[in-house]
């Protein structure tokens, strides 16, 4: 049983940072306004729906895993510990949230447990904030940069005005949106031993609400699968000569139509459980093994990029991306078998 519960919370982590890490790059391509870093979203309720699903520590590690495929796809460093701020920690410090589970947990008053989901929310954003805050007062200090006219504030005022512009209303949308998963689908944010009073009654109308979810993620997972594919395939650039052959494609388009595959496998999943409840847990560590390994292929197109083409200068940071998704997936399918191994023999 504690391997089930291992296996579970394993492939649940992998799945949520890879959905907040889709959620980031959208809500990055949407906020136009805040050129120097920074966006207007709900990646946040990725860490958030982790940390009342399984603490604390399963949150910290869900955001810091957002925080270093943030770093392998997009990211501006000029010192090791702005990295740290800007990046690392953010996402990481929204886990803290984590901490009021065992508060969630223990009430069974509706509205006392929304308070809970919202005070975490909103103190998991804030050490969101304090983190970004923190790395503008040191430094983005140039008055000569700040953004919207703001350029007589001191660096702690300009910082605190323009992160929380963002964050502020992000804290607010994450939120909501956890307030309404707790009353529409309380299983989403509750294991199976703290959801038994709030399971809506009526089963018709959970499975229904169940297989509508599970239908807009595959579609959502295929739109983007499709969508960012072909993208991905017209982006061919051939500057081949009969001296030697170079061309390019569009590297983070291969990010987004993988990712469209997580979202497709997880509605699927989703779905055929709703239906025949035939998927379990140790499936989906199958599942997302395969799919984090071929995120690690990603890493590993970029290393053999860099060190083939002098356009390109070399980051280490993508040894790191390849490394620790390889192990990782292939961790989860080799808890996949160990599981398959051990359900035969009982």
């Amino acid at each position: 049983m504690k391997s089930n519960s291992i296996v579970r919370t394993i492939a649940e982590v992998g799945i949520f940072a890879a959905i907040g890490f889709v959620l980031d790059e959208i809500q990055g391509v949407l906020s136009f306004s805040f050129t120097a870093g920074g966006s207007i979203g709900i990646a946040m309720i990725a860490v958030l729906i982790i940390a009342y699903r399984r603490g604390i520590l399963p949150a910290i590690a869900t955001g810091l895993i957002m925080g270093l495929l943030d770093i392998s796809t997009k990211a501006y460093i000029i010192h090791p510990a702005q990295c740290l701020l800007d990046y690392i920690f953010p996402y990481a410090l929204v886990g803290v949230a984590g901490v009021f589970k065992y508060f969630f947990d223990k009430t069974d008053n509706k509205n006392t447990k929304i308070i809970w989901l919202i005070v975490g929310a909103v103190i998991g954003g804030l050490l969101k904030f304090l983190s970004h805050f923190l790395a503008g007062v040191i430094f983005w200090n140039d008055p000569a940069d700040f953004q919207w006219g703001l350029n007589s504030l001191s660096a702690a005022g300009f910082s605190f005005i323009y992160n929380f512009a963002y964050v502020g209303p992000s804290i607010v949308l994450c939120s909501l949106l956890l307030v309404i998963l707790f009353l529409k689908a309380p299983k989403v944010l509750m294991t199976e031993g703290n959801v038994v009073t709030y399971v809506i009654s009526e089963e018709k109308k959970q499975k229904a609400t169940n297989i509508t979810v599970s239908s807009i993620l595959i579609g959502v997972g295929l739109f983007l699968f499709v969508f960012f594919l072909v993208k991905y395939i017209v982006s061919l650039e051939n500057y081949s000569s009969p001296e030697e052959i170079y061309y390019t494609f569009d590297r983070n388009c291969m990010v987004f139509f993988i990712s469209g595959i997580a979202f497709a496998l997880l509605g699927l999943n989703a779905l055929l459980k709703s239906i025949k409840k035939i998927f379990k847990y140790s499936v989906l560590a199958l599942d997302y093994g395969i799919l984090v390994i071929l995120f690690s292929i990603v890493g590993l197109a970029r290393i053999i990029e860099m060190y083939t083409d002098e356009k390109y200068p070399i980051n280490n940071l993508y040894w790191v991306w390849f490394v620790v998704s390889l192990v990782l997936g292939a961790g989860l399918i080799i808890l996949f078998f160990l599981n398959k191994k051990k359900t035969s023999k009982e």
